[in-house]
């Protein structure tokens, strides 16, 4: 199996470019991952995003590496496929190694000195079943996660808003009301903003819906009501509250990142 590396400071970034991490190529796979660990790299970011297959040689592969780095540095992973995941998941690796959605999320925590880490950046990480009926819980979570940092009860209600509109919408129109699937919603808090991504792996949304959701929407004419629409106001609202929206969908993986400067 080909594998791509390059360095970011003391960061060293491999994205195996190969479809399957199977019996065929794991050890060979182990084998070069295990010289770039011997040769003093401490600190390693996998990109699986071109990965769609690995049975449980590859797994065996992984553990190796993982007992091989030890505690003297850390492995993580990034950009798994929603279907290999699951197999992280239902294996428990996700209890040993620190999973993130994109390569720059990985990079950016894993950058953080000691200090930074204490007072600069704070993570929380939900999942909820894709059942409007838990949404309410997301946004209660996140309504108290502001009142912590602190923002206002106006500025906290409307990130609640923000989130919850961007969660239903994962429900609604990524997984078409069809219960039995995960929808993340990932809070950051940093010194100067706080960062939600909100992920599913369902029907990705056409890019330019962002562009054409345009806060003039919210305008509405007294003298018309008849053509006031009951429904497509939550981008817009997103757009009004948040400083920052961006959408992007990688390795089979929608996410929704909205930012709010504090």
């Amino acid at each position: 199996m080909d594998l791509k590396d390059r360095k970011q400071g003391d960061i060293l970034i491999i994205k195996p470019m190969g479809e399957r991490l199977d019996a065929s190529v794991a050890t060979d796979f182990k084998k070069k991952m295990a010289d770039f660990i011997d040769a003093g790299n401490e600190v390693i970011v996998l990109n699986m995003s071109e990965v769609k297959f690995i049975d449980s040689s590859g797994l065996g592969a992984f553990i190796s590496l993982l007992k091989r780095i030890g505690q003297k540095g850390e492995l993580v992973v990034c950009g798994m496929r929603a279907s290999i995941l699951s197999l992280f998941h239902m294996t428990r690796l996700n209890n040993v190694v620190r999973i993130y959605s994109r390569e720059e999320e990985a990079v950016s925590d894993l950058s953080q000195t000691d200090d930074e880490k204490d007072i600069g950046l704070k993570r929380v990480r939900v999942t909820i079943d894709s059942d409007l009926e838990n949404v309410a819980l997301v946004g209660m979570l996140i309504n108290k996660l502001c009142s912590l940092v602190p923002l206002s009860d106006t500025d906290s209600y409307q990130v609640e808003l923000c989130v919850v509109e961007a969660v239903n919408n994962s429900i609604e129109h990524a997984y078409g009301m069809k219960k039995g699937h995960d929808v993340e919603v990932v809070f950051t808090l940093h010194q100067d903003r706080l960062i939600i991504d909100i992920c599913d792996s369902g029907t990705s949304m056409d890019s330019k819906c962002l562009e054409q959701k345009d806060v003039s929407t919210l305008e509405i004419d007294p003298n018309d009501l008849d053509n006031i629409a009951e429904q497509g106001r939550g981008l817009p609202i997103m757009k009004e509250v948040m400083d920052a929206l961006s959408y992007r969908t990688e390795g089979g993986k929608n996410c929704l990142t909205l930012i709010k400067n504090i």
